[in-house]
Formats: C-alpha cells, sequence, structure tokens
C-alpha cells in the first residue's frame, strides 16, 4: 500500500486577493498506488471547493 503525505497550499483569489492554505494528501510515490489520488481535507476560510478540478487532477477552489 502506497503511503500518503499530507500538506498544505497557498490559495490566493486573483479577483479580491484574499489568501488563506487548503490541506491535501496524497501518495508519497505517485508510481505505488495508482497515481497521486490528492484528496482536498480542508478549504480555508473564504474559499469553497469547485465543481470543476485543475488539469492534474486537484479540486479547483474558488473565494466566496
Amino acid at each position: 500500500m502506497a503511503k500518503r503525505e499530507r500538506f498544505l497550499a497557498a490559495v490566493t483569489c486573483p479577483t479580491c486577493g484574499k489568501t488563506g492554505s487548503a490541506e491535501y494528501e496524497e501518495n508519497e510515490n505517485p508510481v505505488h498506488g495508482d497515481g497521486l489520488n490528492r484528496v482536498l481535507l480542508a478549504v480555508p476560510p473564504g474559499f469553497r471547493k469547485a465543481r470543476k478540478i485543475e488539469a492534474d487532477g486537484t479540486p479547483k477552489l474558488v473565494c466566496i
């Protein structure tokens, strides 16, 4: 089974400049466990998860 690692990613709204940190979990090594298999764990205040996903499979966040 692939090891999982957690990390924070900075999020900035291009319209209003609001910032925050989203928490994700993904496979440590994408070769094992069918790719990165990234999961969004926590959304920063003032943002929400969008229906769309980024090209790399990351859930897209939008400013509310």
